[in-house]
């Protein structure tokens, strides 16, 4: 209505008001003499960039402010508009009566002579009768029951809120943050009592406060709730930089924007775990970190969120990084002779004597003998110890690690025997299988080779 309008007590004001916001009004309130009074929500979850709306309050006696505030989508709160009205006292009068006296005429005598006619006696006054209509004094209102069981839990940017309704008179619940005057939810009543909850979607992140909920009706609110405390996930870390990158260390640097983390967590490229736990720190601010136990000769990209009991933050930039190279150690150890092939001693018809062995060792292509000169006289099922055999190479975990083992069998009176081929791939994203392994040559599996492969650090 205009300002300074006129209504009488109990009558029902209608209030009109549209509000606009580009980012979308979720809800408005209606306030009299700075009390909220009524809050409808927008139709549409996340707004409408313009809202108008009918409100109405019951006119109550004297001079009255009735104003109008909005919020957006993001909680942002207008200036209040508002308007002066007066309602006055609703009053009711009976008509005023006033009776007609008639006095009786006289009985005639019954005499010849005819008495005189009377003449009419007026009253002397004229009653004056006033209804006065007292109002019977209705018993006063009764706020609502409190609401019990407050809980609130943060998921996400999400905030469930839940309670027990405990009352059956109330219009609705009004949700208070800790130190905000205003209400900054209102949930519509429901039939009965019992379990109540509310989904709060769309908080900021580093949301950490406390909440309390009222029953309200036309008589006023309910006692408040505990207040409780909740968070929603931290803000993301940004600028993530790798600085100093070693065989098995990595020192990151990011900017910490989270002021409600319970820590930090070190995320590297195809791992579903986190790499490392960081601790929480004071404010925000440029973070140092070094991250240990690493596996050497990998190159990964490498994140970081921050994370607390609502959640973990979006995760930061991606750097990438490579650690050093690992350094491998294949060491020969023994070869046990399956079939010395040996044919050339005198009168012998076949494999007579021992075998006059030696073998070629090709390692990532890297040739060795053994022995390194000559040959060993083996016998068939006999083992022999290698030594001096070693080879170290500094390795990325994409590179493989291959070997081959050639033997010979020197024939004085005939061509050497070749005692087959052992050949065995070992791949570094599967750590090169360190550890001990013994390989065939092919069929007819004349020798097996032995050896150590390690892996440092």
């Amino acid at each position: 209505p205009p300002s300074g309008s006129q209504f009488y007590e109990g009558d029902t004001i209608v209030v009109q008001s549209t509000s606009a916001d580009p980012q979308g009004v979720v809800r408005v309130q209606l306030l009299v003499d700075d009390k909220v009074v009524r809050e409808d929500r927008s139709p549409t979850p996340q707004g409408q960039m313009n809202f108008t709306l009918v409100q109405t309050w019951q006119a109550t006696l004297g001079t009255h402010t009735l104003a109008v505030r909005a919020y957006n989508i993001a909680g942002l709160v207008s200036d209040p508009i508002s308007v002066s009205v007066t309602v006055l006292p609703r009053t009711a009068v009976a008509p005023t009566l006033t009776p007609t006296i008639w006095l009786p005429s006289p009985t005639p005598s019954p005499s010849a002579t005819p008495s005189p006619t009377p003449t009419p006696i007026a009253p002397t006054a004229t009653p004056q009768v006033t209804l006065t209509i007292t109002p019977t004094a209705s018993p006063s209102p009764q706020a609502p029951a409190a609401p019990s069981d407050w809980m609130a839990i943060g998921t996400g940017t999400t905030i469930r809120f839940e309670w027990t309704d405990n009352s059956t008179d109330e219009r609705g619940f009004r949700i208070y943050q800790a130190g905000v005057a205003a209400p900054v939810l209102h949930i519509e009543a429901q039939a009965g009592t019992g379990k109540r909850s509310y989904e709060w979607t769309g908080r900021p992140c580093n949301l950490q406060a406390g909440f309390y909920i009222r029953a309200h009706n036309a008589a006023g609110e309910s006692a408040p709730s505990p207040t409780v405390s909740v968070v929603t996930i931290p803000c993301a870390p940004t600028n993530l930089n790798a600085t100093t990158v070693q065989t098995t260390t990595l020192t990151l640097t990011f900017t910490d924007n989270a002021t409600n983390e319970s820590g930090f967590h070190v995320y590297r490229s195809g791992e579903s775990k986190p790499l490392a736990t960081l601790p929480a720190y004071d404010g925000t601010g440029a973070r140092t970190v070094t991250v240990g136990s690493l596996p050497c000769g990998t190159a990964a990209a490498y994140s970081v969120r921050a994370y607390n009991t609502a959640g973990e933050s979006s995760p930061s930039n991606a750097v990438n990084a490579t650690t050093n190279a690992c350094t491998v150690t294949v060491t020969f150890t023994r070869v046990l002779i399956h079939n010395d092939t040996d044919s050339d001693a005198p009168g012998c018809v076949m494999n007579c004597g021992p075998g006059e062995v030696w073998l070629e060792f090709t390692v990532n292509g890297q040739n060795k003998r053994w022995p390194p000169t000559g040959q060993v006289s083996i016998n068939t099922g006999e083992t022999k110890p290698i030594s001096d055999i070693v080879y170290t190479f500094l390795l990325m975990r994409t590179q493989n690690l291959t070997i081959t083992v050639k033997g010979r069998e020197e024939d004085t009176l005939a061509p050497d025997d070749p005692l087959g081929t052992a050949t065995a791939t070992f791949a570094g994203t599967d750590n090169w299988k360190a550890g001990e392994h013994c390989t065939e040559s092919a069929s007819p599996n004349y020798f097996r080779i032995c050896y150590t492969i390690s892996v440092t650090p």
